[in-house]
């Protein structure tokens, strides 16, 4: 079980634990809501694992509605449960969803979180677990995939957050977001063990 401000958040093994990476990521995710002052917005957690980020955003005030969305249907249950068990605290409309990146989502979003499997592809990193890390051969071709569909899925003056570490190709990922005529207006990082954890808001 982890505890971060007012949330309770209940793991389960093979489902991404909350982290260094995540607990970054929901201090830059409470900023960049809070600069949506002047309205109601939509947010979506990608990969939203154990429901983490999603109810981070779900606890601002100003946010209407948050979509949690994982390929894995383990993930989406335990973010539910996460749901339930914080429900009393929190603000906006929830829904659940079972969805390889934006397969499934048809919605558009003023924010769009991803917490990124962000390290290089390793053999003996197989099976079950290795999905919460693998990035793909340079450690961004997920993260690439998912900017290339989130694009599509922001309103007028949307806002994606991505988490990438400095142990993949972030120059490669870099140059994709300009090739994608986007770019990134803020940033945050944070060193880890033995890797920067970087994480970026990106606009159109």
């Amino acid at each position: 079980m982890i505890e971060y401000s007012n949330l309770v958040i209940y793991t389960r093994e093979h489902i991404y634990e909350p982290a260094e990476d995540s607990f970054l990521a929901a201090r830059f995710i409470e900023r960049v809501i809070g600069s949506f002052k002047e309205r109601s917005i939509d947010v979506v957690d990608i990969g939203t694992g154990t429901g983490f980020l999603g109810l981070v955003a779900a606890s601002a005030e100003n946010v209407r509605h948050v979509v949690f969305a994982d390929i894995d249907k383990n993930a989406v249950a335990l973010a539910k449960h996460n749901y339930e068990t914080n429900k009393a605290g929190l603000r906006a409309e929830c829904e659940f969803t079972h969805s390889d990146l934006f397969s499934n989502i048809k919605k558009h979003f003023d924010l769009i979180v991803f917490n990124a499997p962000y390290l290089r592809h390793e053999q003996n990193r197989e099976g079950e677990t290795a999905r919460q890390w693998d990035g793909g051969k340079e450690g961004i071709e997920i993260s690439i995939r998912f900017l290339e569909q989130a694009k599509a899925h922001l309103n007028e003056n949307g806002r994606m957050v991505l988490v990438a570490s400095s142990l993949s190709n972030q120059h490669a990922l870099e140059k994709k977001i300009k090739e994608l005529e986007l770019k990134i207006v803020d940033q945050d990082k944070d060193h880890a063990f033995f890797e920067d954890i970087l994480v970026m808001l990106i606009e159109p």
